[in-house]
């Protein structure tokens, strides 16, 4: 390969390199909050899409999620991101039954999962790969949680709790009774896995309360609080 050849390649890539950069894969931007053993349902509908979920844990916890795509063709790959968005774990190959496992964890705070319809390019950013994508289709998503005491919540038992009216924008479980609480009222909420702030839009009858967490609309199990402390 003579100079010129190799100075057109080089070119080629860096241009390729830009562009895949600036022009990435099918991003969803909501970040649903998960709650241990509670599973979700999610849905791809278009190649090389990536969805993020997010879930609170603490220091010395461990986490593993299980991830079943509907029927033969979709398959899932994973990535995992501490709280300070760093990639720390990866299964980037497209797989029809995904676990990735977190280890122990080293901080408290939101851990983010990155799932994908895609392989992803280890190279660039572990971006999924569009030609890769195995398409749209449906799947269903729990998280096993290893809590530092010991407690193990197993996918499908969620604490003794009743499945979400909502299953997207869980809040992990707390215990305080509904006459304690105001609708429009801001509360600091101390669970297991940490402090919540969050404000009551609705009380329901069968012990859950509507708030808003973070400009976004969650369900609250009012069945398993630690502590609630009002917030003026």
């Amino acid at each position: 390969m003579n100079l010129k050849s190799i100075i057109l390649v080089s070119v080629f890539a860096i241009v390729a390199y830009i562009s895949w950069s600036f022009f990435p894969y099918n991003v969803v931007h909501s970040q649903e909050i998960l709650q241990c053993g509670q599973p979700i349902s999610g849905e791809f509908v278009k190649s090389a899409e990536a969805k993020f979920y997010q879930i609170q844990m603490s220091a010395l916890d461990s986490f593993e999620v299980l991830v079943d795509p509907a029927g033969d063709q979709l398959g899932v790959s994973l990535v995992l991101f501490d709280p300070t968005d760093r990639r720390f774990k990866a299964e980037p190959n497209v797989s029809k039954s995904p676990t990735i496992s977190s280890g122990e964890l080293s901080a408290t705070g939101l851990y983010k999962i990155q799932v994908s319809n895609s392989s992803l390019q280890t190279w660039s950013r572990y971006q999924p790969s569009p030609n890769q994508s195995t398409g749209p289709g449906f799947y269903t998503l729990v998280v096993k949680c290893t809590l530092s005491n010991g407690d193990v919540i197993e996918p499908g038992a969620t604490d003794g709790q009743t499945p979400l009216p909502n299953p997207s924008n869980a809040l992990p479980t707390v215990n305080v009774t509904p006459s304690f609480l105001e609708i429009g009222a801001n509360y600091q909420i101390t669970t297991y896995s940490g402090n919540f702030f969050v404000t009551i839009i609705e009380i329901e009858n069968n012990g859950w309360a509507k708030v808003n967490l973070n400009d976004t609309t969650a369900w609250l199990n009012l069945n398993q609080v630690l502590f609630v402390t009002p917030v003026e």
